[in-house]
């Protein structure tokens, strides 16, 4: 295990060297020791309140920010990817899953602790790493070994009534080798050790083809959480289905996306509903450039109410554009009898309200992939903690991000 140690002064410590806080440059070598991994936060942040100042509205604060150190080596894995993080409020501990497809090592989660002081992310302090294992008690292969049982691990809840982990998978539809390789997503119950427990059923619409039926390649499961009293397991689609229509485009907005209700207990759906995605945030440049827009998570916050995080993307831009939305399904029709939403007219779509454009922060927001409530704060509140996927790029940052939630 390794010690990284970041102390809240002008220099950041990372084991026996210094990080620049402002060029986040390693200049002297690491100290290994075999302990936790723990790092500490030296950064300081301005807060920024979301503009709902409505009654009854919800209120977002952005209080800290954290970076965790590009390269950072935890027992033996290379941390990074991590597209989910959830808080259990018990034990005081969150859960990581990184997207890793068990290509810089097997599929995995973290455990760590979080300290909050004063507002602050004091320190992020690993705790262990735990390989995820397929039904049958083996690892996860690389798509060198095995494209049709790589794993695409998105979103990760922990269940504290079964003491165990729920995790999603998006499964895979890309051309490789010339050859359309298809990989039904998936969700997965695991133990704390990351031993295979159970599956849940998915529907059939939501099963991958080498047609445009059915989900996009990287558009499926990316985001679940669990009603208030777990009777519930939500799972939320990135992007529309082939039948559902377009993804979001610049001048496109309202592209459907399914949000799926399971019962927690029999792992069957019960429902499907729509959400009504934004556009792209920014017009491309060039204008034929890259482009994307979908929900990257979903957070209960109460009965048939959750917070929906979106993320968008445009060629030309030096970073993403993250939104936060509150969310109710309270009057939204179960379309899981429509086939498709592009042309259906007969549905009532799930409502959603703008809280927090992480633009309006005005500093570099990287790529944020998972949400979670977190522990109350000194004057009563939740927080609210965010978690960056870097993709193990050198060009982009793993951040946890701090936020106050009033309700």
């Amino acid at each position: 295990m390794l010690v990284s140690i970041f102390f809240r002064s002008g220099f950041r410590c990372f084991g026996s060297g210094f990080v620049n806080s402002n060029k986040n440059i390693l200049r002297y070598p690491l100290l290994i020791v075999f302990v936790g991994a723990i790092i500490c936060s030296c950064s300081s942040s301005k807060p920024f309140s979301s503009r709902s100042a409505e009654p009854g509205i919800p209120a977002i604060r952005f209080l800290d920010e954290f970076v965790i150190p590009h390269n950072l080596l935890y027992d033996g894995t290379l941390v990074g990817g991590l597209s989910g993080i959830d808080y259990d409020s018990i034990r005081d501990r969150y859960f990581l899953i990184s997207d890793d497809r068990s290509f810089t090592g097997p599929a995995r989660f973290y455990t760590a602790k979080i300290s909050l002081k004063a507002f602050k992310i004091d320190t992020v302090f690993f705790t262990s790493v735990s390989q995820m294992t397929q039904p049958d008690g083996t690892v996860f292969p690389s798509f060198k070994q095995d494209a049709k049982k790589t794993p695409d691990p998105e979103s990760i809840r922990y269940h504290p009534i079964n003491n165990s982990l729920i995790w999603t998978s998006e499964g895979d539809r890309e051309l490789r080798a010339g050859k359309m390789n298809c990989r039904d997503p998936y969700i997965y119950e695991m133990d704390l050790t990351g031993r295979f427990m159970d599956s849940f059923f998915v529907p059939k619409n939501f099963k991958t083809s080498e047609f445009e039926i059915g989900p996009r390649g990287n558009a499926v499961f990316e985001g679940s959480t669990f009603s208030l009293d777990y009777a519930s397991y939500f799972v939320c689609m990135e992007g529309p289905l082939y039948e559902d229509g377009p993804m979001p485009a610049f001048d496109y907005k309202g592209a459907p996306v399914r949000i799926i209700k399971f019962d927690s207990k029999t792992k069957k759906p019960v429902a499907q509903f729509a959400y009504l995605s934004d556009g792209v945030a920014h017009a491309p440049n060039p204008s034929n450039g890259f482009y994307i827009n979908g929900v990257d998570e979903i957070v209960s916050i109460g009965k048939n109410k959750f917070l929906v995080v979106e993320r968008s993307y445009s060629a030309g831009m030096h970073q993403n554009t993250i939104k936060i939305f509150l969310v109710d399904i309270s009057n939204a029709t179960d379309v899981s009898s429509l086939s498709g939403l592009n042309t259906a007219k007969n549905f009532m779509p799930a409502t959603k309200k703008l809280l927090l454009n992480l633009d309006d922060l005005g500093r570099y927001i990287d790529n944020i992939e998972g949400i979670t409530m977190g522990p109350a704060l000194p004057n009563g509140n939740r927080s609210i903690l965010m978690v960056a996927d870097n993709n193990f790029s050198d060009l982009q940052k793993t951040q946890v991000l701090l936020f106050e939630f009033t309700q």
